[in-house]
């Protein structure tokens, strides 16, 4: 047992080469996700303890010096952007390891969750969560596609998909079906890494790479004044894309350059300001692989359609 929690601690390199290996080659979402599962789960703490935060999100680093906290204090700002609150049924396209599921559920005390996930790890994992968390009644986690998925016009009276929307063959039929599933009235709201839209000198073969290991279409690399604009090509009203990179990038960027020295999640605390040199350097970087901005992206589906 002794030499197992120790080899927990550390992500090795060779961890990491076998990483980056089989998801360059396998080349779908659902590989990437379920390649890096044993690496990322160990490493944020006991699964068995309701106070362990299980996350895989860029997180919002406004306020948070935490891995733990970035990845709560982003989940909390996409559910502000939706409205969610009491008695509300929710779609969440994405769902990771469940742990924004808990979250909406508890905090803001909404009727219904379902989730759909493509990684078969990701999805027994959460599961297992959302029942120790005794949410089984309220938190529905299904294996499955969303762009696949048959739902019943006017389902959901929210739609969120928390960083997964990059995945998706294309991203703007998932915004034509959220549409559809949407009550009228009803929210979709998304954080999203897109292309930064300041023309950033693209590194073509590390862009291409990047996108092959993630399963991310190139066709969903468009800066923010595109998204805005198939939002409302789908539908929607009140269409809102804000920026938060300066909140996500940079802290995202530091807090990794520390996790791959082999520091576990939880052991990783940030400065309470990031120098500027680590700023540019995360702009710089993000942007040699297309994906120089984040945002927040908000839209309503008309009362009267």
């Amino acid at each position: 047992m002794a030499d197992k929690a120790t080899r927990s601690d550390v992500v090795s390199k060779l961890d990491q080469l076998r990483w980056f290996t089989s998801a360059l080659i396998k080349g779908s979402p659902a590989q990437f996700y379920s390649s890096l599962h044993e690496m990322v789960v160990p490493d944020q703490g006991d699964a068995r303890r309701a106070d362990a935060k299980f996350w895989f999100n860029m997180g919002y680093w406004k306020d948070a010096r935490t891995y733990a906290d970035a990845g709560t204090a982003l989940a909390e700002r996409l559910a502000d952007a939706a409205q969610l609150g009491p008695g509300l049924e929710v779609l969440d396209a994405g769902f990771g390891f469940g742990e924004q599921d808990l979250l909406w559920a508890s905090k803001y005390h909404v009727k219904r969750i379902v989730g759909l996930n493509v990684t078969e790890k990701q999805v027994a994992f959460a599961r297992e969560r959302v029942e120790r968390a005794g949410f089984a009644d309220r938190i529905d986690l299904r294996l499955g596609d969303v762009l696949r998925e048959t739902f019943a016009p006017a389902t959901f009276d929210r739609v969120l998909a928390l960083e997964s929307s990059h995945h998706f063959r294309p991203r703007e039929g998932f915004f034509r079906q959220s549409y559809d599933i949407l009550k009228p009235g009803g929210r979709l709201a998304l954080a999203d890494i897109i292309a930064s839209a300041n023309g950033t000198p693209v590194n073509r073969l590390r862009a291409w790479m990047t996108r092959r290991m993630t399963g991310s279409p190139r066709a969903n690399i468009y800066a923010r004044d595109v998204y805005a604009r198939k939002l409302s090509d789908a539908g929607f009203v009140d269409v809102a894309v804000e920026s938060i990179r300066e909140y996500v990038l940079p802290g995202n960027f530091a807090y990794y350059r520390q996790k791959l020295t082999g520091k576990r999640a939880d052991a990783i605390v940030l400065d309470a300001e990031i120098d500027q040199e680590t700023i540019d350097e995360a702009y710089r970087t993000w942007g040699e692989v297309d994906l120089g901005d984040y945002v927040i992206a908000s839209a309503r589906k008309p009362l009267l359609t």
